[in-house]
């Protein structure tokens, strides 16, 4: 319930919230409260046997989380639209990874020293041609190493 809260409240005013301390207090109020909350209910509930209150209230605390959160997807949705683009996530992601791809493409077309030094390395890499060949172990000896290291490490 309170992590939804802090998210409410990081939504609302991402510049003030990010930019000073009250991220921090809140988190630390909200653990402090949920760990005495937990503490109180565990003495009340458990040790004085009064385990159907204790079932109304979690059931209240439980409904009142989904409709914290249920307001805050809500709030964070609206709230998104309006700072930005109304696309659909899988639009936004698109353009994202094309600005990824291609943003190194594109300082290395437009940015000269950066385009003489791509230059240079593939005219190196095509005039090196290098042979391929195949390395054969010795299973056995290999094996043997492998168990006496093996062994080694037990020891």
């Amino acid at each position: 319930m309170f992590i939804a809260l802090e998210r409410i409240l990081s939504v609302w005013r991402p510049h003030i919230y990010h930019s000073s301390g009250l991220n921090y207090g809140f988190l630390l109020i909200a653990t402090v409260i949920s760990y005495s909350l937990g503490f109180w209910a565990g003495y009340v509930f458990y040790i004085r046997s009064l385990l159907t209150h204790g079932m109304i209230i979690y059931n209240v605390i439980d409904i009142t989380t989904l409709t914290i959160n249920a307001v805050g997807i809500r709030f964070c949705e609206r709230r998104y639209k309006r700072l930005y683009a109304k696309t659909t996530l899988n639009a936004r992601y698109q353009v994202h990874a094309f600005n990824c791809a291609f943003s190194s493409v594109y300082l290395m077309k437009k940015h000269k020293s950066l385009r003489r030094a791509v230059k240079k390395l593939l005219r190196r890499k095509r005039k090196r041609k290098e042979k391929v060949s195949y390395i054969s172990y010795n299973k056995e000896e290999e094996s043997v190493t492998h168990f006496n290291m093996l062994d080694m490490s037990w020891k």
